[in-house]
């Protein structure tokens, strides 16, 4: 979740400068270029071109068209090498846990899940996930949330980025959910020793609202760790996987709450 701040602010915009300044560099290329190849062409060519002049103009209309093609290609190269450099490190999978409180039965249900983050071909963010009850050391595969977010951003502040996804409820789903909306919080937490053979730690917050008109009704910690491996497509093994550290995450958001998230 680190990279969403940089990877969602792609140099392929079709607007802003970084597009421009991309634009600007392949033509400069392109131009130096065909003009070495002009130059040379008119060198060894000079007693022709010099007796023929529509030979010395082909060579300039074969120099521009070659320069509009070169400028394109070159353009699309910068594009497609930068997005490549950008978006390499995704898709990412997570696993996380949070408190989900139901405020009609007052009453707490710990909850783990995963989810993964994707890039889109224009250079925008999705996740997809699901999430279980977790009931005293075991997953309640019968309680499974699935969810999926088109509106994955970030924002950067003290070289702190913070992560939102904004997430609906897949309705065959809702059943196990008294909200169908829902906003994840994460942000990186630094100098901590992950649980699942994580590379990072993140800690933030749940929020959820009946609806995405409704105002927010829930407001829930949240702890989240990356899975150095990709999630497994295999349901059972995404089981598998909470189950075996399910404990342990759900000691790492006990501690977090009773240290607060920025400790």
């Amino acid at each position: 979740m680190q990279g969403v701040y940089s990877t969602t602010r792609p140099f392929w915009a079709k607007t802003g400068l970084t597009s421009l300044l991309g634009l600007a560099f392949a033509i400069f290329v392109s131009t130096a270029f065909i003009h070495l190849i002009k130059t040379s062409l008119e060198v060894s060519l000079a007693p022709s071109v010099a007796r023929n002049p529509i030979l010395h103009d082909a060579i300039i209309w074969i120099a521009m068209t070659l320069e509009v093609i070169l400028s394109v290609v070159f353009y699309n190269g910068i594009i497609i090498a930068y997005r490549s450099r950008r978006t390499g490190q995704y898709p990412r999978s997570y696993a996380y846990c949070y408190k989900r409180q139901d405020i009609v039965a007052r009453s707490e249900t710990l909850v783990l899940g995963c989810f993964a983050l994707a890039c889109c071909d224009d250079g925008g963010m999705y996740a997809e996930g699901e999430s279980y009850d977790w009931r005293t050391q075991y997953v309640d595969d019968k309680t499974k949330v699935v969810w999926k977010s088109l509106h994955v951003g970030a924002s950067a502040s003290d070289h702190k980025v913070t992560c939102y996804i904004l997430y609906k409820v897949d309705d065959s789903t809702l059943a196990h959910r008294t909200y169908t909306h829902g906003l994840l919080e994460f942000s990186h937490k630094t100098n901590a020793t992950g649980a699942i053979d994580s590379l990072s730690i993140y800690t933030g917050y749940l929020q959820s609202a009946i609806s995405s008109s409704e105002e927010v009704f829930t407001h829930s910690l949240a702890y989240a760790e990356r899975v150095k491996d990709s999630i497994p497509s295999s349901e059972e093994t995404r089981l598998k996987i909470l189950r075996a550290n399910g404990p342990t995450l759900v000691e790492r958001l006990t501690a977090l709450a009773l240290n607060g998230v920025n400790k």
